[in-house]
């Protein structure tokens, strides 16, 4: 093999897996690595995938995804597989490898495959910011409040840490509250979970924003609710302050009121 492709590191333990949400007949499989020092990121052009299971060896599935610009350069490899291939609640044993040239072309290289990760298939959880609605623009709220729940199919897929992410109208990130371990002392249910985060600032009037609530799972899947759009509501409800004022008029028998 020229250039040999020595195989990614990855980690004993993998983030689990869920159905994917644009695709929901399939799962979306993300895999971390970083670039052995004996590759240059030039020499990969995508990756390889090879799925057992943990109880007999069983091989699942494999994949490939060639033909990426910069593989190598990337942080994760994502790979969305038939979700008929594996079972909820179940590990599996996952390795990953680097590849070279084109399966277009003909000249496709597999490399090295990586140490095994092991990795869940849990169920899907549904996440909101309460008082949202999806469909609509939200009044600025300056305090949000997330709300988690587990599949009714995999209670154990509990909340582990989380952040609120405030974005433009472009979807870029304007502000994050950045990371922060859950307070499980506070659940009163063992498959719901709740957090709340501040952003006090006054947004620009006129201008759509974006908030979403995102969650690490204890198996270190990561999962978002919707991005509900918001705005700055200027409206002002005026208070109105009077002093009343009670005058006698005892020559012509009344009481005058002023304000």
């Amino acid at each position: 093999m020229a250039n040999k492709l020595y195989p990614p590191y990855i980690e004993g333990t993998l983030p689990a897996f869920t159905d994917s949400i644009t695709s929901p007949d399939y799962v979306d499989i993300v895999v971390p690595f970083s670039l052995n020092r004996a590759v240059k990121a030039i020499d990969v052009t995508g990756f390889a995938i090879q799925i057992k299971t943990v109880q007999n060896n069983r091989l699942v599935a494999t994949a490939v995804q060639d033909n990426i610009m910069n593989a190598g350069n990337q942080e994760s490899a994502v790979f969305t597989l038939d979700k008929s291939q594996f079972t909820k609640r179940e590990y599996y044993k996952i390795q990953l490898a680097f590849l070279s040239g084109s399966n277009a072309l003909g000249n496709l290289t597999i490399g090295y495959y990586s140490t095994v990760g092991v990795a869940k298939y849990a169920g899907a959880p549904a996440l909101t910011i309460a008082g949202l609605e999806r469909n609509a623009i939200n009044a600025h709220k300056y305090v949000y409040t997330g709300n988690y729940e587990t599949a009714a199919d995999d209670t154990g897929e509990q909340e582990y840490s989380y952040e609120f992410i405030l974005y433009d109208v472009k979807q870029q990130i304007i502000a994050r509250s950045g990371e922060k371990i859950h307070n499980s002392s506070n659940d009163i249910e063992t498959n719901k979970s709740s957090d709340t985060y501040g952003f006090p600032q006054d947004l620009e009037e006129g201008k759509t924003y974006y908030i979403q609530y995102v969650v690490n799972t204890i198996n270190k899947m990561k999962v978002s609710s919707p991005m509900y759009k918001i705005k700055q509501d200027m409206g002002i409800q005026p208070e109105l302050y009077s002093l009343i004022l009670a005058s006698m008029n005892a020559d012509n028998g009344y009481v005058s009121i002023c304000l």
